[in-house]
């Protein structure tokens, strides 16, 4: 496993297969769980958002945040800034 410099991991829960990648300046929110698989290249500021909004009332339209699960299955590429 390999992580360059510069990204950014909010407290939360990772999961990091074997022999990954990830290049500079990715940003992991971690409001609910990233798992990423074997093998996984990630490019450069690749954002990775597990954060969820329910729709609110139409006062305030963005309503209870909750985390949802990021999957990233063996062998993927994920490719620079991408959300």
């Amino acid at each position: 496993m390999y992580i360059t410099g510069g990204s950014y991991f909010n407290s939360g829960s990772v999961f990091i297969g074997d022999d990954r990648f990830t290049n500079r300046g990715c940003f992991f929110d971690l409001n609910g769980p990233v798992k990423i698989g074997k093998t996984v290249s990630v490019g450069m500021w690749a954002i990775f958002v597990t954060s969820h909004h329910d729709t609110g009332p139409e006062e305030r339209r963005a309503g209870t945040v909750s985390g949802k699960t990021i999957n990233i299955f063996d062998s993927a590429w994920i490719g620079g800034g991408v959300t």
